[in-house]
């Protein structure tokens, strides 16, 4: 999850926390879009969820991937390459024994070698194993080869599967703002006259700009025993303000 995501979604927690602890003073505002809102955390926090297990997942296979590209290159192919070199010396049968020129290959690129590098062993299956692979070597290759490749549809898939969490997140994430603005007139109608209560409201309601803004103000109490700032002391005009936002 974004950053900029994390405190949107930090922000309808600040909100729902609010109408909770201030439940009381606003019971009059429909639960149903209280429970709303309520609903729509809950399933962005299973969307948040899923996008960073599925980024994991992803990292994994990738790392699986080139774990396997690795092994196919070095313990498989090599091996096959250099007992062929010496074998068969400079004759056109060495060609298919050849390892793959012209920088990193593709996935798919790269099994088409090893596959055909394999199926080519078939004929001196009989050398190779004299000169020391093992009774089972093309197997080994063809089994690593493949599972390379799965491996790459794997993180495919995987990242497919993300992108559409992180959709999701996005949709939901603005259907929250979107019960919040229904919510902010209706709060600030029942609050409005006082104006410890509605500076803690303007806070809660806005998205905040950094994490550690998102910290402080889902620290922020839900509501103080007091006015943080005395009616009296605040002037009508600066009510009128805080009315408006």
């Amino acid at each position: 999850m974004k950053t900029t995501q994390g405190n949107m979604l930090a922000s309808l927690r600040n909100v729902q926390n609010f109408c909770q602890a201030n439940a009381a003073t606003l019971a009059s505002i429909d639960t149903a879009i209280k429970e709303r809102l309520g609903a729509a955390i809950v399933t962005l926090s299973g969307h948040a969820l899923d996008q960073n297990k599925k980024f994991i997942e992803a990292k994994g296979s990738t790392q699986t991937q080139e774990s396997l590209r690795s092994e196919l290159l070095k313990f498989h192919m090599a091996p096959i390459n250099r007992v062929a070199k010496l074998e068969l010396g400079n004759t056109p049968e060495l060609t298919p024994f050849l390892m793959p020129k012209g920088g990193r290959q593709t996935i798919e690129k790269l099994k088409s070698f090893a596959d055909g590098m394999a199926a080519a062993a078939e004929k001196y299956s009989a050398t190779f194993i004299a000169a020391g692979l093992p009774a089972d070597f093309i197997t080994q290759c063809n089994a690593v080869s493949t599972a390379m490749v799965e491996a790459q549809g794997s993180r495919a898939q995987t990242s497919a599967e993300r992108k559409g969490a992180t959709t999701s997140l996005r949709s939901m994430l603005t259907l929250g703002r979107r019960i919040v603005h229904v919510l902010d007139p209706l709060v600030q109608q029942i609050i409005h006259n006082d104006p410890g209560l509605l500076t803690i409201w303007n806070t809660v309601k806005r998205v905040p700009r950094t994490g550690s803004n998102a910290t402080a103000a889902s620290a922020a109490p839900a509501a103080p025993a007091t006015p943080a700032i005395p009616a009296a002391v605040v002037p009508a005009t600066a009510q009128l303000s805080h009315a408006s936002t």
